[in-house]
């Protein structure tokens, strides 16, 4: 099972390096693929970036959109969306 992880930033290097590093941290045994859209050139929007994403993680079994101030931050993160049943789901904390 692939999971693919979509970040949306702008020009936010240091949040989309720790994102990198918690989302290592918390993979546990799952195979994940990676896709970033910084939208700081192309000035397209959020949404644009988000549609990428999706167009970019389209052979994956899973797809989480994560933006760039928002990180995984427990073991067993990705499994609870998995999981949950649900086609679709937004966490906020």
């Amino acid at each position: 099972m692939k999971i693919g992880i979509g970040i949306i930033t702008y020009h936010r290097p240091f949040h989309v390096e720790h994102i990198l590093k918690q989302i290592e941290k918390f993979k546990g045994a799952h195979d994940i693929e990676v896709y970033i859209w910084d939208d700081s050139e192309p000035k397209r929007g959020i949404a644009y970036g988000k549609n990428m994403c999706l167009y970019n993680l389209r052979h994956c079994d899973h797809i989480v959109l994560l933006d760039d101030d928002a990180w995984p931050r427990a073991e067993g993160c990705f499994d609870y969306f998995i999981n949950s049943g649900y086609n679709h789901s937004c966490y906020m904390n």
